[in-house]
């Protein structure tokens, strides 16, 4: 089958029957019935905000999206958990620091987290431009709580969050300011409950731009675009 959708369209994901095809296109979560393709339901509009990015659980049921009030030209993101089945919004988030703004979030496979990059403010460290991440939040998907942030020493960037499979473990590419001409980059993994971080490498030929765990949580994959490559790592000791 062929779906056209529009550019901006968030994420597509099955509900836990495979009956329904869902997707977040222009601020409303659209669901077509399979196998047809017909369209069955229109979801939550959100006439005052617009959804920047965000994601659905494992079985679709739940979505958390990033929103910006369309009326507020600088008014920074937050995230809204909305129940698809019920449509009801479940909670939202924040964060309080001035200025600072929020990524794409990414549940964990077991749907208890949530983790979402929030990217600084020139007030806090005028040194790295505003469109970078320094921070991991990792946030309670039932209450919305703040669980625990993640601030790597010296970091400027973090990037192509994704959990292993069947674990809390969670990894990113992590870019660190060593010097005045260019960055490091490293691939580093965290326990989001024991807040440990349990390995980390650098990988600074081929400039990272993209990790992946293989289905059994065994490798983690990290593709370079440099090198037009694939690095293949063990996924205990991100070495190669």
């Amino acid at each position: 089958y062929t779906l056209l959708v529009p550019r901006w369209t968030v994420e597509a994901r099955f509900s836990g029957d495979s009956r329904e095809l869902r997707s977040c296109i222009h601020s409303r979560v659209w669901s077509w019935k399979i196998p047809d393709l017909t369209e069955t339901q229109l979801r939550a509009p959100w006439d005052q905000e617009a959804v920047l990015g965000g994601g659905f659980n494992n079985d679709g049921t739940r979505a958390v999206l990033r929103t910006k009030p369309l009326s507020l030209a600088n008014q920074a993101t937050q995230l809204l958990h909305w129940d698809v089945d019920s449509d009801r919004e479940i909670w939202r988030y924040e964060d309080a620091r001035e200025k600072r703004s929020l990524g794409n979030p990414v549940y964990s496979h077991d749907g208890r987290y949530i983790v979402v990059p929030s990217r600084t403010s020139q007030l806090e460290r005028p040194e790295i431009p505003t469109a970078f991440h320094d921070e991991l939040h990792v946030l309670d998907a039932k209450t919305g709580r703040l669980h625990r942030t993640f601030k790597p020493e010296q970091a400027f960037n973090i990037d192509s969050i994704v959990f292993r499979p069947g674990s809390s473990d969670v990894a990113a590419i992590v870019s660190k300011k060593v010097d005045a001409q260019s960055p490091s980059n490293e691939i580093v993994i965290w326990n989001v409950e024991t807040g440990l971080e349990l390995s980390t490498t650098q990988v600074d030929d081929g400039s990272p731009t993209l990790v992946c765990f293989s289905h059994d949580g065994n490798e983690l994959l990290v593709a370079q675009k440099v090198e037009g490559g694939v690095l293949v790592l063990d996924a205990e000791t991100c070495t190669r």
